[in-house]
C-alpha cells in the first residue's frame, strides 16, 4: 500500500479540504492511504474523526511563525517513520512549498 501526506494548514471544512475528502472517500483505499500533517488541532467542526474512520492518520505540526526549525523537523520526521512515497503540500502561500524540502530530505 502506498501511503501519500497532505501538509494543510487544518482540517476544518473548506475548499481544498473538502475536496481532498471527496478523494479520500472514493479511492481504493487497500491501495492508497491519506494521511494529513496539520498546523492546527481539530475541531468538532473538521473532518478528524471521519479520516481516522477511514484509516488515516492525523500529525499536528508547529506553525513555522512559531519556530520555523521545529516545523521543518517534524515533517522530516513524519515522512521518515511512516515511509511516504508521496507529500503534497496544500497552500495559498509562496513559503509554504518550503515544507517538501524536509519531505524531500528524508527521502
Amino acid at each position: 500500500m502506498k501511503r501519500v501526506l497532505h501538509i494543510l494548514g487544518s482540517l476544518e471544512r473548506a475548499g481544498i479540504q473538502s475536496f481532498l475528502m471527496n478523494i479520500y472517500r472514493n479511492i481504493n483505499r487497500d491501495e492508497i492511504q491519506f494521511d494529513f500533517a496539520i498546523y492546527n488541532e481539530p475541531t468538532d467542526n473538521s473532518f478528524a474523526e471521519e479520516i481516522r474512520e477511514l484509516g488515516g492518520k492525523i500529525f499536528i505540526i508547529p506553525k513555522k511563525n512559531a519556530n520555523i526549525l521545529k516545523c521543518y523537523k517534524r515533517i522530516k520526521q513524519i515522512v521518515r517513520d511512516n515511509n511516504y512515497q508521496i507529500v503534497w503540500r496544500h497552500t495559498d502561500s509562496c513559503i509554504g512549498g518550503s515544507d517538501l524540502i524536509s519531505a524531500y530530505l528524508a527521502g
